[in-house]
């Protein structure tokens, strides 16, 4: 999917490629045919399953304290209970980002122990001009990056730490849509802040509310009406 959204937008200089639907819908209706582990079909009822299960994971662990241990064990449920919809232990990570993010069932403390690394950092790194040898080189190398930046989250260290070790790196932002990301405050705690593409300004984002339960609530996906059009 993303190998032929890029292209299109190469070639012809707009999400033409996405046709009515949003990225994330366009994304899902790709992922409704095939798993990213094995390329089988995903029917509507693994689906379902699937978010049963992992709604019941995001409240069960909702209702504890956040610490480095339950985070652990969360990310690692979510991708094994997932049934393989989930192709990579950092997709399970960025989903428990997103959750908590938002407030949807996970507490946004959640965010203070979610890490993005991974063995390619070291082996980027091994290459000059850091010439890295070890693991332990590497988190040393994000602990000092977090005392550098205080507000930073571990995931945005990490993040910092692959512009450092990759090839290349790219930002994409949309017009008229407003970028979002967390900070750390000089308390402690946590904020998901925005970048406002109406007030051009930087502001803390609105709190969503979920009420579950309720008629007419929930967000039903253009894409879920037109797969047979």
């Amino acid at each position: 999917f993303m190998s032929e959204f890029i292209s299109s937008v190469k070639e012809n200089g707009d999400l033409r490629h996405l046709r009515r639907l949003t990225f994330f819908e366009a994304y899902q209706r790709a992922c409704s045919y095939s798993s990213s582990d094995n390329y089988a079909p995903i029917t509507v009822d693994l689906m379902q399953t699937a978010l049963r299960v992992l709604t019941l994971l995001l409240a069960t662990a909702g209702r504890s304290p956040c610490n480095a241990t339950r985070t652990l064990a969360l990310v690692k449920d979510v991708k094994r209970e997932m049934n393989g919809l989930l192709g990579a232990k950092l997709s399970s990570q960025r989903l428990c980002f997103n959750c908590a993010s938002m407030g949807l069932y996970l507490p946004v403390e959640l965010l203070g122990y979610l890490n993005d690394g991974c063995v390619q950092q070291l082996q980027n790194l091994k290459k000059a001009p850091f010439l890295f040898e070890r693991a332990d080189q590497v988190h040393q190398l994000k602990k000092h990056v977090m005392v550098w930046r205080p507000e930073l989250l571990p995931m945005q260290a990490d993040g910092i730490i692959c512009t450092l070790s990759g090839s290349s790196s790219k930002e994409i932002v949309y017009r008229n849509h407003s970028p979002y990301y967390g900070r750390r405050e000089r308390d402690g705690s946590i904020v998901i802040m925005r970048l406002c593409c109406r007030k051009k300004m930087l502001e803390k984002a609105p709190t969503v509310a979920f009420y579950f339960g309720v008629d007419g609530n929930h967000y039903v996906p253009r894409w879920a009406s037109v797969l047979n059009n």
